[in-house]
């Protein structure tokens, strides 16, 4: 296996091990060491993620179809992608999938009358670029560099939130796991209010001074929602796998997924701002609680 050929291998299955820490969240099926089958005739709703093992859809699988180091057999339908690391992935003769098709370090066995909506990707996810002018290509480099160490800065400021404030962030992660809709609804208005909040500061003579605070509170807000997302999501990860990292480490490691999901496509861009936005909304849920104390809607404990 060639250099790039990893870089993009290891990529792209750390983008898959983030779908199978969001799928256990949001109450998707994921299987460790195991198959999953979704028989003929039957509606599975949610993602399916086998890790060492296999997927097989012959009825309706709502959601995507993922498998590491396994094979996804389609029969059926998915309405959502197909992701294979180090397997294959078989279109039955009837089989449709919606969404891509992407395998690496893998195959594609296709029957006549499959279907897939999307595009079908193997081998090596991450190919290089047509050749561009010079200055085109070192454009670029500086571009994807700058992406680089801008997010290992941020999990690298995440951690450090972690650690330096332990009590806090485990607080934002709990408020994050006992209330997700609240605190993603939070962050939805967060992001709606944030515009008229800002011009009517700007109009006002008093506002001005605290205009200028406005962007570093939101450094602030955000870190702190990163922090417990990325405890969150490291926490759900170390429970699947069965490690003890402790919860620095669970920290770590789930800012650097987050981070992985920034850098691989769009999609995975779009996941690190609805994680993002969880987060800073699940600060104001814990900060402006229902009850008197404690956690939101929970009677404070004596």
């Amino acid at each position: 296996m060639t250099a790039r050929r990893a870089v993009g291998a290891l990529g792209v299955a750390a983008g898959i091990i983030a779908s199978a820490t969001s799928a256990a969240a949001w109450g998707a099926t994921v299987r460790l060491a195991g198959d999953i089958v979704v028989p003929a005739g039957v509606v599975h709703e949610g993602s399916a993620v086998a890790v060492r093992g296999h997927v097989r859809v012959e009825g309706v699988l709502r959601g995507d179809a993922v498998a590491v180091d396994g094979d996804v057999e389609v029969w059926g339908r998915v309405t959502g992608s197909v992701q294979v690391v180090q397997g294959r992935v078989v279109l039955g003769p009837l089989a449709r999938v919606d969404g891509d098709v992407r395998v690496v370090s893998g195959a594609v066995e296709w029957f006549p009358g499959a279907r897939v909506g999307g595009r079908v990707l193997t081998g090596l996810l991450w190919s290089v670029p047509p050749r561009r002018p010079e200055s085109g290509t070192l454009a670029a480099f500086v571009v994807r560099a700058a992406a680089l160490w801008a997010m290992a800065g941020v999990t690298a400021l995440v951690a450090a939130v972690a650690a330096l404030f332990p009590g806090p962030v485990s607080r934002i992660a709990r408020t994050l796991s006992r209330s997700p809709g609240a605190s993603l609804l939070a962050g939805v208005l967060l992001w709606v209010l944030l515009p008229p909040l800002g011009l009517v500061l700007l109009v006002s003579l008093v506002g001005i001074p605290l205009l200028a605070l406005l962007p570093f509170a939101l450094s602030l807000l955000a870190l702190a929602g990163l922090a417990g997302t990325a405890l969150l999501v490291g926490s759900r990860l170390a429970e699947a796998f069965r490690w003890r990292p402790g919860p620095a480490g669970s920290t770590l490691v789930g800012a650097a997924i987050l981070a992985a999901l920034f850098l691989l496509s769009g999609p995975g861009r779009l996941a690190f701002l609805v994680a993002l936005t969880w987060g800073m909304g699940a600060v104001l849920v814990h900060a402006f609680p229902k009850g008197p104390r404690g956690d939101p809607g929970t009677p404070s404990s004596t």
